[in-house]
Formats: C-alpha cells, structure tokens, sequence
C-alpha cells in the first residue's frame, strides 16, 4: 500500500459502514475496491495533467501506446497487458531500459483513460446497487469529499450499464495504476 493511498483513502474511525457487501446485493460491491477506484482516479488525473489524452491521441502517440498494449497482451495468456508487463518486470525480461519505459508509459496512459471513463459508471453501479440507506450516503459523502462536481455530474448522468467487461478493465487499470 502506497503512502498515498494509506492516508488519503482510508476509512475514517467514525465510520459506521465498512462492508459494501454486506448493504448490497452485488459481489463485485467491496469496500476496498471502492477505495482504489477512486484513488486510481486520481492518479488518471494526476497522469493527464502535462498532456491530456487528446493532446496525446492528436500527436499520434496513442495509436503507438494501444500497439505497445496490444504486443504485450499477445504475449501473455490472459491477453491482459498489465499482467504481461507486471510479469516481465517481475523477471526483468526487457530488451532494455528504455524498452520497459515505453511499455510502462503505454499503459499508464491506457490505464488512465480506462479508469476516467469506466470510473464514474462503476460509482453509479455501487450507489444503485447498494441497499442500504445510510451506507449509501456515506458513499456519496465519499465520492464528494474526493471528487469534484465535474465527476460527480458525470456519475449522476451515467445512462449505460457497467458491463463485467468493463469492471475487468477497471480492476485490471486501477491495480495497475496503484
């Protein structure tokens, strides 16, 4: 856990709620997830800051992250790129140093983009989904203590539903991203 993370994300003491689970009818509801999503927003934020996606994507280096991502995935067996790149450093099996940067670069990028879009679907999902009154407003306390208007419209104006796709590519950029 990162510094980051254990300070600005942890529960507080007076918290009545701390198991999602137990106030939904949903599996995928658990309250550290709940957490690192938002955290793992906030580094997709942090990460766009210099250059944002669409700067990126109009200098044509998206097209070259997606290859990176796309070369990585064939050569693992879950097709996952971040796994294929956590396993590689885990070996450090890189042509080079400046090969594993490009790579890194790549799917943070990727994964920045995947938790900015997909994130405000996911809150919704947990806020519909989540039974119980008073959990469900601490939730939302949550998400506005660390997110802004801008997010929080995005979460109330969500129409499509978050597909198990989607959460999988969530879970896979925001550990990535963390």
């Amino acid at each position: 856990m990162t510094y980051f993370e254990a300070n600005v994300f942890k529960p507080e003491k007076d918290d009545l709620f701390t198991d999602l689970q137990a106030a939904s009818d949903n599996k995928w509801l658990e309250n550290d997830f709940f957490n690192k999503s938002i955290a793992a927003y906030q580094l997709a934020l942090h990460s766009s800051i210099k250059y944002s996606i669409a700067d990126i994507y109009r200098s044509g280096s998206w097209q070259k992250y997606e290859q990176r991502a796309a070369a990585l995935a064939r050569k693992h067996p879950s097709r996952d790129p971040y796994a294929a790149y956590l396993s590689r450093a885990e070996h450090d099996d890189w042509s080079g140093v400046n090969s594993r940067q490009s790579y890194r670069s790549a799917l943070v990028r990727l994964a920045a983009q995947t938790v900015l879009e997909v994130g405000p679907s996911f809150w919704r999902y947990v806020l519909v989904k989540t039974n119980d009154t008073e959990a469900r407003n601490q939730l939302v306390r949550q998400l506005k203590r660390h997110l802004d208007e801008e997010v929080w419209y995005q979460i109330k104006t969500v129409t499509a539903a978050l597909s198990s796709v989607e959460l999988k590519k969530l879970r896979g950029a925001a550990a990535f991203l963390i």
